[in-house]
């Protein structure tokens, strides 16, 4: 009983966040990248989980693909993070890949002006 109401729970999280509030707040070659900031999480350990999607705007479109929903997690103490789920989808929004890591993977150091940098500081600076 226990598992079915967390698969609920992060089924409604999970439906919440492809339908949130997206905020701008960079982009790539010509194409938006977003954050959600209704659903950031902070932990007590100093990592923040955070939901970014990335849109492509380039013509053709592989595999008619649309864009991408990435769930980060941020260490904002020693400035790393892993990614922890991505999800690509169709421009008719049909789901075309899903990967997902586990808790043991690797983390990465921020690298200064990247996109993952700048959504840390965004997300570092709430928490």
């Amino acid at each position: 009983m226990k598992t079915k109401a967390i698969a609920i729970m992060l089924g409604i999280f999970l439906c919440g966040t492809a339908q949130g509030e997206w905020v701008q707040f960079s982009s790539y070659n010509e194409s938006p990248v977003y954050f959600d900031p209704d659903h950031i999480i902070f932990r007590l350990d100093s990592k923040v989980a955070v939901w970014q999607k990335a849109v492509l705007n380039l013509q053709p479109r592989p595999k008619n693909y649309s864009y991408s929903v990435i769930e980060y997690i941020f260490d904002c103490k020693n400035k790393q993070f892993r990614v922890v789920s991505v999800f690509s989808y169709s421009t008719d929004a049909q789901l075309l890949e899903q990967e997902r890591s586990s808790e043991n993977d690797y983390v990465e150091d921020i690298a200064p002006g990247t996109i993952s940098g700048e959504l840390m500081n965004i997300v570092c600076k709430k928490k």
